[in-house]
């Protein structure tokens, strides 16, 4: 297992709505710490908006949220959709026409996958639920519909709606992996990721083109890389649970994998290729710092060697952080989405996931 030396920021900010700890004056390297105590619960998805702002999908009191931020994180506006506690939020995108759609569980004991598009504010044009399953990602394809990636007893479901949302087909896949991430390939068809690290790929219509399993574990997110490979974050099962990125070639082969972690239990949950070639990889680790579950920021180079980590925890009497979802922004930085003590939290760094 590899051992990590790590970075820790401490804070005080916990307790404090909306509170912005670390600024930076220059305009193209902001960073900040932000919770929102309003909203308790946790972000579970981003997306960097056309503005440069921030949009986040999770879960809270009212039941999936949708919080729009500016680009120092301050909410400008936040929906809810479902029902309290019960309906949560797994995947956001923005539209090409400027507004959103998201699909997660409209009532997480009866299991409903729900679907919802909203217009640039967050107000509700249309929705679609489907009995049983879980929506857990969205994309807008290139034809300006949407896929949706959620499971059915454990089933992969892939749902292609048009950007009306009427449904023009869905397929089943007779594996019980789940399905957790999905994106669209060079080709026109679908990269799948879910359990035991199973990949499934796709033509535009759907239908499998090749599958493939590496090994025991979780995949969470899954990228096409530059030569038409993959990149997948997830969690391994050796040494009770660490934080793994694997890359593969164009049919799903493991060309390199890559384990993070500590002596406790460490997972992955988002991945994004970075500007030099790299990756920046999210999660959870609980290793570091007693008693205390903390979100990590990894960065590593192309072949997945860690040139960087960080840790983000607060102070308080009950300590408690997830990293859910990372992407890149345009000024080399890094924003990411999760939770801190049970409030929703959103966190900006520099390109060395620094936030002071």
């Amino acid at each position: 297992m590899k051992k990590n030396f790590i970075s820790i920021f401490v804070s005080s900010f916990l307790f404090i709505s909306s509170c912005s700890i670390f600024t930076d004056n220059d305009k193209e390297k902001i960073k900040f710490i932000k919770t929102f105590s309003t909203h308790l619960g946790s972000g579970i998805s981003l997306d960097i908006t056309y503005d440069n702002g921030y949009i986040i999908t999770g879960y809270c009191g009212d039941g999936i949220l949708l919080l729009k931020t500016d680009k120092k994180g301050n909410e400008k506006w936040c929906e809810t959709f479902g029902e309290s506690w019960v309906s949560w939020g797994y995947c956001v995108v923005q539209t090409e026409d400027d507004g959103y759609i998201i699909t997660g569980n409209n009532n997480l004991t009866e299991h409903g996958l729900y679907i919802v598009k909203t217009d640039t504010n967050g107000e509700k044009e249309w929705d679609l639920t489907y009995e049983g399953g879980s929506g857990n990602a969205v994309i807008q394809t290139n034809d300006g519909g949407y896929i949706v990636l959620g499971s059915l007893s454990d089933y992969p479901w892939l749902i292609k709606i048009n950007r009306y949302g009427f449904e023009e087909w869905n397929r089943i896949f007779e594996y019980e992996c789940g399905g957790s991430s999905i994106a669209q390939t060079f080709d026109e068809g679908y990269i799948i990721v879910g359990g035991g690290l199973r990949l499934i790929k796709t033509d535009e219509q759907g239908y499998e083109v090749w599958n493939s399993t590496i090994s025991d574990g979780y995949g969470h997110e899954v990228k096409q890389t530059d030569d038409g490979g993959y990149i997948i974050a997830g969690t391994s099962e050796a040494d009770g649970g660490d934080v793994w990125l694997v890359k593969t070639d164009a049919l799903g082969n493991r060309e390199w994998e890559r384990t993070f972690g500590g002596t406790e239990f460490d997972e992955g949950h988002s991945v994004d290729k970075t500007d030099d070639g790299g990756y920046i990889v999210t999660g959870t680790t609980r290793s570091f710092i007693e008693d205390s579950y903390n979100i990590w920021l990894i960065k590593t180079n192309a072949i997945g060697i860690e040139e960087w980590n960080k840790i983000f925890v607060g102070v308080s009497g009950y300590e408690h952080g997830e990293g859910r979802c990372v992407r890149q922004t345009n000024d080399g930085g890094y924003i990411l989405t999760g939770k801190i003590n049970n409030q929703v939290c959103l966190i900006k760094t520099d390109d060395e996931g620094n936030i002071e």
